[in-house]
């Protein structure tokens, strides 16, 4: 049996998009397993101040 190129081509497309789709699973897996408290681990000095409007404020400030 002889396979078209636009099959190939399919076939092709298939293995990405399910290597990416496996890829995003084990990123999901990553995620969740990471702790939840690493939110209590960020340094609220180190932040700076938020300015929403695009202001003047450092996300981090310069040590």
């Amino acid at each position: 049996m002889e396979i078209s190129a636009s099959d190939r081509e399919l076939l092709a497309v298939m293995r990405e998009y399910f290597a990416a789709k496996a890829e995003l699973d084990t990123l999901k897996k990553q995620l969740e397993a990471a702790p939840q408290a690493s939110d209590a681990a960020i340094d609220p000095r180190r932040l700076g101040s938020f300015h929403p409007s695009g202001g003047s404020g450092s996300a981090v400030s310069a040590h």
